[in-house]
């Protein structure tokens, strides 16, 4: 983002108070986003018709029409045609920070083809601009927007592009070919003597991006494939992007092209002189790949000597790369990388705790039984300042450890049942329940310590689901009973009980991860409400999921609001929940509810507990 526009972002008259540091009434932070609503930022845009452009205004009402987008506000037809006409208007400014929002806010827009046209002779002009970030940008918004028809006219301007002497517009040619191969590929074939001559060139990133577009073009025929690969390891390329690129390229040729019975694998010896390489992300990769072939200890132990010496790096970066290659390594051949124990134990103690976890799960593999109670000791002193996704590592890890030593059981499962009483989410409340099950069908002798432990967890488990799993376990009921009669409390069960709250940590991921195809959306009239806030309690409540990112709470004086809701229905079904409030008249509430879930029937069934609630 230009500094200008960072500066125009923090502009007391464009952010609105939403934390308070201190008591000091005039210490006080701001967000230029908070309470932004879509309909008085249209109302904004009317700022890019006047005849006497305002810049910085323009900035703004872009900035904050792109973070709309990006928070999943959608726009209707006649919305988004409105504003992009608005925003072809902003070609008159010179301006180069508008110009660059201007570039981002067609590519976001994606006009249809009945509007391209309107764009298209501004974006061609700025391609044959003298200023080289104007060409960069317009031909990347223009491979963007158009299409095969088109893209033969402006060919011979991307191929000028490609062999250009400036790097970033050499490198956005490149990028934009790679983005139009997979809709118009034989148009990029024909591109494949500019693209050759960029491999060859001396800008790192033009070479990288060269490298990668002249791949794909090849992709499907596998001896042009070993045919660039040989051409390349003989030293002609130098960037350390375009290197580890090609070192992934190798490794793929040595899978399909080995010969398992007489041990012959192509261009190896290129991938262990990249061990010797001066660039460490060249060494890495070249380590990497190494350790994922079929190999012998002898061709594996190079990569396993400069993995070690890298835990030694006072890189942080380096030595999370390297012991994260090593605890892959570690699961099919423990031994490999036993010499690495002493720096290992080492990064037990590591400020960052995603290596000292990592530390910790690869020792747990390659020790011995010997060294179990201590790295158990160790690992309780951390436990409690990691996050649940990496307890969770480290659960499974003692579970292997386990089952590889079971005389050492007791103090595993010590350590197991401890961790059932510290705080923690369903996963990892899971993750331990199944080690111990696990545990308890394979070593019989820890049958009686594991079961004592499970009953004393389902006493007080906030997790019907654990508790249903455990008592499964716990063995089978008599075949004679008493037979009796029992007067039950009167129990209402509302639709809220089937749904357990779980929350995402990203749900825009999590949400576009889901299959579309399970997406079910209406709309709702909720009647008169007080407030917005009232409404989105109330569903929230019927629904009985889990509010994401702080979306439940709802602006002052808002007009219309976005909440986001996950959770788990009943059998494990995994529900993601966008609701779209708005007022529609006086305290007339009206809501949009969009679900997906891994069941499109469960996606049914939200829309009718929210028709009957």
């Amino acid at each position: 983002m230009p500094r200008s526009l960072a500066g125009d972002l923090t502009d007391p008259e464009m952010a609105q108070p939403y934390m308070k540091k201190d008591d000091d009434d005039s210490d006080i932070e701001y967000s230029p986003f908070f309470g932004i609503e879509k309909g008085a930022v249209l109302q904004e845009a009317r700022a890019f018709h006047d005849p006497q452009l305002d810049a910085k205004r323009c900035s703004q009402v872009i900035t904050k029409l792109l973070y709309l987008i990006n928070q999943g506000e959608s726009f209707t037809k006649v919305e988004a045609t409105e504003v992009f006409f608005a925003v072809t208007k902003l070609f008159q400014s010179n301006d180069a920070g508008l110009r660059r929002l201007v570039y981002l806010m067609i590519k976001e827009l994606s006009p249809s083809s009945d509007e391209v046209f309107i764009v298209t002779s501004s974006l061609m002009k700025d391609m044959n601009s003298k200023t080289d970030m104007y060409r960069a940008n317009a031909i990347r918004v223009l491979c963007r927007i158009i299409d095969g028809n088109l893209l033969t006219q402006i060919e011979r301007y991307l191929k000028q592009a490609i062999v250009d002497k400036n790097p970033v517009v050499a490198s956005a040619a490149l990028v934009s070919g790679i983005h139009l191969l997979q809709a118009n590929p034989e148009i990029v074939k024909r591109w494949s003597n500019e693209v050759q001559e960029a491999v060859q060139s001396r800008a790192a990133l033009v070479q990288f991006h060269g490298l990668a577009l002249l791949h794909q073009t090849r992709q499907n025929d596998r001896l042009a494939v070993s045919k660039l690969v040989s051409s390349l390891t003989r030293g002609s390329v130098r960037s350390p992007l375009a290197q580890c690129l090609l070192i992934r390229y190798t490794s793929q040729v040595i899978r399909e092209s080995s010969n398992t019975q007489s041990g012959d694998r192509p261009f190896f010896d290129y991938l262990e002189s990249c061990l010797r390489h001066k660039a460490e992300m060249v060494i890495l990769e070249a380590a990497r790949k190494i350790t994922e072939m079929d190999v012998t200890s002898r061709e594996l132990a190079p990569a396993i000597t400069v993995l070690q010496l890298f835990l030694s790096s006072s890189k942080p970066v380096l030595r999370f790369a390297a012991v994260r290659t090593l605890n892959k390594v570690a699961i099919t051949r423990p031994l490999a990388v036993t010499n690495c124990n002493v720096d290992l134990e080492s990064l037990m103690s590591d400020q960052n705790r995603s290596i000292a976890t990592l530390a910790i799960t690869t020792l747990l593999k390659t020790g011995n039984e010997s060294s179990v109670d201590r790295l158990m000791k160790q690992i309780t002193s951390f436990m409690s300042d990691i996050s649940d996704e990496f307890k969770i590592v480290v659960i499974e890890a003692i579970r292997s450890l386990c089952l590889k030593f079971p005389l050492k059981y007791r103090s595993m499962m010590i350590f197991l049942s401890n961790s059932l009483r510290e705080e923690g989410g369903f996963e990892y409340k899971k993750a331990i329940v199944d080690s111990i099950v696990t545990l308890i069908g394979a070593i019989p002798d820890a049958k009686e310590i594991g079961l004592l432990h499970l009953c004393e967890f389902i006493e007080d488990c906030e997790f019907t689901y654990l508790s249903s799993q455990v008592d499964t376990s716990s063995g089978e009921a008599d075949e004679d009973g008493v037979e009796d009669e029992y007067q039950l409390e009167d129990l209402e069960i509302v639709s809220a009980d089937y749904m357990l709250r779980v929350a995402v940590s990203n749900f825009r991921n999590a949400w576009e991860n889901m299959d579309p195809e399970s997406e079910r959306v209406d709309e709702y009239g909720l009647g008169a409400r007080e407030s917005l806030a009232e409404a989105v309690n109330a569903v929230t409540s019927i629904l009985g999921m889990q509010p994401c990112e702080g979306t439940e709470v709802v602006p002052s004086n808002a007009r219309s609001h976005v909440c986001l809701l996950s959770g788990v229905y009943i059998g494990g079904v995994k529900v993601l929940v966008r609701l779209s409030f708005g007022l529609s008249g006086p305290k007339e509430v009206a809501m949009k509810l969009a679900v997906r879930s891994d069941d499109p029937e469960v996606s049914d069934k939200i829309h009718e507990i929210v028709a009957s609630g």
